[in-house]
């Protein structure tokens, strides 16, 4: 516990003084609170110029939205460990009693229960769709585990911030995955099996209208994202440590 706390204090540390990083951990936050009370405004300017109900397309915009959450909190762990990198800490981190073992748990940890806490305090408080919890909480969990990934990426491909920033950039064309899988015909799709935010949105939307396509992207989705996560894992061991 102590080593976490340690890791934890020391992250805070980083954030803090990096008004960047200030920023991506607070996207989140401020992104659920411009969905919870701009939309319904947006909506109702809309409708009332064009006639278009914005709201109908409300799956739609939460599919979107949930995958903002481990984006954003996946960019910031994945530069906080650029900085570590950058500072040599990473090694020094190796032969102290937090070992690499306990570090790497950590570093893959933080990023999946912060996206998993901040995924259902999102859905809770923007509130405009009903979903049952017990469908809920596999959907968070599968869109949860981009966050990691997501860090891995970063931390993997890139050898330092300006680098990290660039690739996070470039993976900003996962978000547009939600629209993909809702105005796609499924027959045209078959590609999107290997992409893990395929499996993310395909879980969500499904979770609507069939139990059973719902629970084999649950399934499926977790199976993919903990076989990328094992081949970034691996790699990142062998460049880092």
């Amino acid at each position: 516990m102590k080593k976490i706390i340690m890791l934890s204090l020391n992250d805070l540390k980083n954030i803090r003084r990096d008004p960047m990083l200030l920023f991506i951990i607070l996207g989140p936050i401020l992104l659920t609170f411009l969905f919870r009370f701009g939309l319904p405004i947006v909506d109702k300017l809309l409708h009332s110029h064009f006639s278009f109900n914005l709201l109908a397309f409300k799956e739609l915009i939460m599919g979107f939205i949930m995958l903002l959450v481990p984006f954003l909190v996946g960019i910031l762990i994945g530069l906080i460990i650029l900085d570590e990198k950058d500072e040599n800490l990473l090694v020094y981190y190796a032969v102290t009693p937090i070992t690499k073992q306990g570090y790497l748990y950590y570093r893959l940890a933080m990023p999946f229960v912060l996206s998993f806490l901040l995924t259902i305090f999102m859905w809770a408080f923007i509130g405009f769709i009903e979903l049952d919890v017990i469908k809920l909480l596999p959907v968070a969990v599968v869109t949860a585990l981009e966050a990691p990934l997501i860090t891995l990426a970063m931390a993997v491909f890139a050898s330092n911030k300006v680098e990290g920033l660039a690739i996070s950039k470039g993976a900003g064309v996962i978000l547009t995955i939600p629209f993909i899988v809702y105005f796609v015909s499924s027959k045209w799709v078959w590609f999107g099996y290997m992409v893990p935010t395929f499996w993310v949105s395909s879980a969500f939307f499904h979770s609507f209208n069939s139990t059973l396509l719902y629970a084999m992207f649950v399934i499926g989705g977790i199976m993919i994202h903990f076989i990328y996560i094992k081949l970034m894992l691996v790699r990142f061991q062998r460049t880092v440590f």
